[in-house]
């Protein structure tokens, strides 16, 4: 929100720059309506775009936290989650989908939410458990590699992006490894799915293992 007023009205104008902030909650609740709307119609149905920007529209903790003045980076939570979200439903598509590019990119949409509040970590860990699913659920073994693989890249990609965030960061409540905030937990839960993904795939690349 800073770097915006910066740009829209610079950083003198005390007055100016609080009106940007007072109006970057219910633009970003906007957007998150839009977004969740734009996926369900592209996901599913015409109707079913209608029907989830309606309900986005009234639930109680949207539009509390997307209300004018009412500045806290939950507003912009559900937003990150729906770029999660999206980036997780291509993975999970056809093969010609859901290779290294699908998963740097939705390893990048996993360290965001997480950077923006670490409670994503919720949200994040849903999304984790279906793909796994998806993937010991795959008859294939070509896909199954090519799955295992993204999937690695994914946990190396969020690794990666949260590391300078949380690396040796310690709290005098949490201690240093808490889910609760940046910590070196991110960077562990996501560095172990990288090296046990990344071992599932190039066992199932041998030709006994494979089958």
């Amino acid at each position: 929100i800073a770097a915006v007023a910066r740009v829209l009205v610079g950083p003198d104008d005390q007055g100016a720059v609080e009106v940007v902030a007072a109006w970057a909650p219910p633009v970003i609740g906007a957007v998150a309506v839009l977004a969740a709307a734009w996926l369900a119609r592209r996901s599913f149905s015409p109707a079913a775009g209608w029907a989830t920007g309606a309900l986005l529209v009234v639930l109680p903790a949207h539009v509390f936290y997307s209300q004018l003045g009412e500045v806290d980076h939950h507003v912009a939570v559900g937003l990150f989650v729906l770029l999660l979200i999206g980036a997780a439903m291509r993975m999970a598509g056809p093969a010609a989908t859901s290779g290294p590019r699908a998963g740097v990119a939705t390893g990048l949409a996993a360290a965001a939410a997480i950077l923006l509040w670490p409670g994503s970590l919720l949200y994040v860990a849903v999304l984790q458990a279906f793909l796994v699913v998806q993937l010991l659920a795959t008859r294939e073994q070509a896909i199954a590699r090519i799955r295992a693989r993204a999937l690695a890249v994914l946990h190396a990609t969020a690794t990666v992006a949260l590391l300078p965030f949380c690396a040796g960061r310690s709290w005098e409540q949490f201690g240093a490894v808490s889910p609760l905030v940046l910590s070196n937990f991110q960077p562990l839960w996501f560095g172990a799915g990288a090296a046990a993904l990344g071992l599932v795939a190039w066992l199932w690349s041998r030709p006994a293992l494979g089958v």
